[in-house]
């Protein structure tokens, strides 16, 4: 649900919150009002750089924090765990991102109200918003509920390892407003929501297995090279292989040409704000995730020479990994033209916001450590069982 720009009074305190971080929301749902007792609706997961990770109606999915704009203060809350160290927030936040795209379990969420208070275990390779938190927490070695199967969003905020991080919401302000609108309405887009899920129900379809995550995408498809080239048909009808170059033309038909990207903003302030916001998004988020993926890939591509699925997908998180570079490379320059077009615009933004002295792209570096642990720990959907020799 979109709040009306005149009904927005708070927004989540980034500046307090840490990865890892529970989120829960109450998105003014008429289900939830009908649920007596029940304060929040949703829960979603901190990932950090101004993202979250959740389990909507698309699936799981990650959209950014300002996507929610609340009316009231009681209306959203951020929780964290008494005990809680740097490990434990980096294990939640990588368990929980490589669920991306798996289906949203409407039919399990519905068992919450009957299960919640045993020991039922549920198998079904489906999720729901507070499922997804909970037992990214359970694989962390936190419990934060009785049952991460089957759990509730006040089930949650009222779990006793938990603390509420205060204060949780943020006064808005006017200068928040095209974020937050922006956000709001990205969130209500389906254009790309769809994309990994319809490619894991397509290659599911064909292998005859239920694909949820990229992982079990890699096993079926290590498992099946006999299908490498019916597989490869039905890849190149993906949106998700569309060259990465395109997506962004696609994503921003503005941003490649000089004249039609500072005509797509009304003020310097306004170019200023999304260049500042796409480096942090870049740098911390993007760029590192992207990396990692590619590695991961051509790693999986090189120890199973004999799958050309395999090979097609590493192909195109490196083109992936490519393309963000560039991007990111001409963020720079158009942070430096936006200097030479309007000076004095430029100088004012950053005499009240400062200027960004990181605004250069620099290369980073790739943690190779989990990819490790994957290939020699073995598991239901690790890839370390098929990658073997």
């Amino acid at each position: 649900m979109i709040v009306p720009l005149e009904d927005i009074k708070f927004v989540f305190n980034e500046s307090l919150m840490q990865p890892g971080d529970i989120l829960l929301v109450n998105t003014y749902d008429s289900q939830r009002n009908r649920m007596p007792g029940c304060k929040y609706d949703h829960a979603a997961i901190y990932l950090g750089d101004a993202f979250l990770i959740e389990a909507d109606g698309y699936g799981v999915v990650m959209n950014h924090i300002y996507s929610y704009a609340f009316k009231e203060a009681e209306h959203g809350c951020v929780l964290r765990p008494k005990v809680f160290n740097h490990r434990m927030s980096e294990e939640v936040v990588y368990w929980a991102r490589g669920r991306m795209a798996m289906e949203f379990g409407a039919l399990q969420a519905r068992k919450v109200i009957n299960f919640r208070d045993t020991e039922e275990r549920d198998k079904s390779n489906r999720t729901f918003c507070s499922r997804l938190v909970a037992q990214a927490y359970h694989q962390a070695g936190i419990d934060i509920v009785r049952n991460p199967d089957f759990c509730s969003p006040d089930d949650i905020f009222g779990s006793d390892v938990l603390k509420v991080v205060e204060p949780s919401l943020l006064l808005f302000t006017d200068e928040m407003t095209m974020t937050v609108m922006n956000g709001q309405k990205d969130r209500n887009k389906s254009e790309w929501s769809t994309v990994l899920p319809d490619m894991f129900m397509a290659l599911g379809h064909l292998y005859d297995e239920d694909i949820q995550t990229m992982d079990q995408l890699f096993v079926a498809a290590v498992k099946n090279t006999d299908m490498d080239d019916k597989a490869l048909e039905v890849l190149s009808t993906q949106k998700w292989m569309t060259h990465p170059e395109k997506q962004t033309e696609m994503q921003w038909p503005w941003f490649n040409d000089d004249e039609k990207f500072f005509a797509h903003f009304s003020t310097t302030k306004d170019v200023m704000f999304f260049l500042n916001n796409q480096f942090l998004h870049y740098d911390k988020t993007y760029l590192p995730i992207f990396r990692e993926n590619a590695m991961n890939t051509y790693l999986g591509s090189k120890l199973r020479k004999d799958s050309k699925v395999i090979k097609a997908l590493a192909d195109q998180f490196k083109a992936v990994l490519d393309e963000g570079i560039r991007v990111r490379k001409r963020l720079a320059d158009l942070y430096l033209d936006t200097f030479t077009r309007d000076t004095k615009g430029f100088l004012a933004f950053c005499e009240k916001y400062g200027h960004n002295s990181k605004f250069e792209y620099q290369e980073g570096i790739i943690d190779l450590s989990r990819t490790i642990k994957a290939l020699i720990e073995y598991g239901p959907v690790n890839l370390g069982d098929y990658l073997k020799d």
